[in-house]
């Protein structure tokens, strides 16, 4: 009876001894699991603020195209005021220039 005692708990001692290997080979799996989720997710992360990143310099560059578009429409529309006084007080000045001349002729 002692010997089948002993026998059963060495059976008993081999049986949690496997049982804290497989806990511990499954500790272990989850853990590089987790540790490899975990960088996959720093990686996406990465990835997404990199687009984020690339998305705000495209809409920074747009925003800067279109104030400079705005700035030209504004340049253009002030030279064309610009040409229309100069044309404007040349024709004053060769109606005046013809008045004297027309003057100085009589």
């Amino acid at each position: 009876m002692e010997t089948e005692a002993l026998t059963n708990l060495l059976n008993v001692e081999k049986k949690a001894e496997q049982i804290r290997q497989n806990a511990a080979r499954e500790v272990e799996f989850i853990v590089e699991k987790a540790r490899k989720g975990a960088e996959d997710l720093l990686r996406r992360e990465g990835e997404g603020l990199k687009e984020l990143q690339k998305q705000e310099m495209e809409a920074a560059a747009e925003a800067a195209r279109k104030e400079a578009e705005e700035m030209r429409k504004g340049c253009r529309a002030d030279l064309d005021k610009l040409r229309k006084s100069a044309e404007k007080r040349t024709q004053q000045a060769v109606s005046l220039l013809l008045g004297k001349l027309d003057r100085a002729a009589q």
